[in-house]
C-alpha cells in the first residue's frame, strides 16, 4: 500500500537543517520506492502547529494524494523539555492536537 508521510518541521525552507536527520531516519525504518512519498511542510516555529496556514496546506496535501494513506508528522525540538514548564505545556498540547 502506498503511502503519503507529511512531517510538519519548525525550521523555515531555507534553513531546513533536519532533513538528512529525518531522511536517514525514514530510510532505516521503510524502504524508499515509489510507494513512499515524503512531503514537507516548513512551519517556520513549533508554535503554528496548528495554525490555520498549516492546516490547510496539511488537507491540500492529504486531498492531492489519492493513491494511499496519509501520515502527518510533526518533526519537534524538545531542547530543555524537562526544564522549562512553558516547553513542556507546548509539547504536550502539541502530543494533543496530534
Amino acid at each position: 500500500m502506498a503511502i503519503q508521510m507529511i512531517f510538519c518541521v519548525e525550521t523555515n525552507r531555507k534553513a531546513d537543517a533536519d532533513s538528512i536527520y529525518i531522511t536517514e531516519t525514514i530510510r532505516y525504518w521503510y524502504e524508499l520506492n515509489n510507494q513512499t512519498k515524503i512531503s514537507k511542510i516548513y512551519m517556520n516555529t513549533k508554535s503554528k502547529y496548528n495554525s490555520k496556514d498549516v492546516l490547510k496546506e496539511i488537507n491540500k496535501k492529504s486531498r492531492d494524494y489519492t493513491f494511499g494513506e496519509t501520515r502527518v508528522i510533526y518533526c519537534i525540538d524538545t531542547d530543555q523539555y524537562e526544564k522549562n514548564i512553558e516547553h513542556a505545556k507546548e509539547f504536550e498540547n502539541i502530543n494533543f492536537f496530534a
